[in-house]
């Protein structure tokens, strides 16, 4: 469950924070709310940069998984 807060409304708030701090605001509307629907709305159109982002905490913690796993086994 955890995880998936992580990466479904956490994930998606610190793009935007972070966004907004280096580029500028969000141009659309409605900010934070409309930008974590833009990349929901693309990850329902099966979209593979929206699910890159959505999915990339799992993505890291499964590399780490396989590099513990390799450094383990040498």
């Amino acid at each position: 469950m955890q995880l998936l807060v992580l990466c479904f409304i956490i994930v998606p708030t610190l793009a935007y924070l972070v966004g907004a701090w280096l580029i500028g605001p969000y141009q659309g509307v409605f900010g934070l709310f409309g930008y974590v629907g833009s990349i929901y709305r693309d990850a329902l159109r099966a979209e593979p940069s929206a699910w890159i982002l959505l999915l990339s905490p799992l993505m890291i913690i499964a590399i780490w998984q396989i590099v513990l796993r390799r450094n383990k086994a040498e």
